[in-house]
């Protein structure tokens, strides 16, 4: 189950007022092959956010230690920490990270995070998309889904004279 501070960050990717930062997909923890498991991702067709929310202080100095932190190449064009207000300071935020307070009712931005370019995320989202696509295709209804994915939300209509049964 995820905390409130998890699902107001998805809420906050999906329904953001700045377009570049809206993302129609939306991963809570999502375990794949890539080099962290953020504990939100958002992707749209530009870019990709990654959110890791903090409950205390001895959270966020411990996740500051991580060694992914400091990879080169990692998810999210922008990244994000979400805390409760005045958990941290914005000038405690470093590595090009931003900073997000969850107050009862909203999230505010604190702190803007850097644009990490795509050539040091695409790698990684990469992982992510191949375990997307891997998921969907790899139980039975594999035949429907790789449809689905080929002629976009619906299925093609029968050719004439096909009734579609079998």
């Amino acid at each position: 189950m995820y905390d409130t501070k998890s699902l107001k960050s998805l809420n906050w990717l999906k329904n953001n007022q700045v377009s570049e930062m809206r993302f129609p997909i939306i991963l809570p923890e999502y375990k794949c092959y890539a080099n962290s498991i953020p504990d939100v991702i958002g992707m749209n067709h530009h870019h990709t956010a990654v959110i890791e929310c903090k409950i205390s202080r001895a959270d966020y100095l411990s996740d500051s230690k991580k060694g992914h932190r400091h990879y080169l190449f990692q998810l999210g064009n922008y990244r994000y920490y979400l805390v409760p207000v005045g958990l941290i300071s914005s000038s405690e935020v470093n590595g090009g990270w931003g900073l997000l307070y969850c107050h009862p009712y909203k999230i505010t931005i604190e702190k803007e995070s850097d644009y990490f370019p795509i050539e040091q995320t695409r790698p990684q989202e990469y992982q992510v998309m191949y375990s997307i696509i891997r998921r969907l295709t790899s139980f039975d209804g594999h035949d429907k889904t790789l449809e689905i994915l080929r002629f976009g939300t619906s299925l093609p209509a029968p050719s004439r004279g096909e009734t579609g049964e079998k």
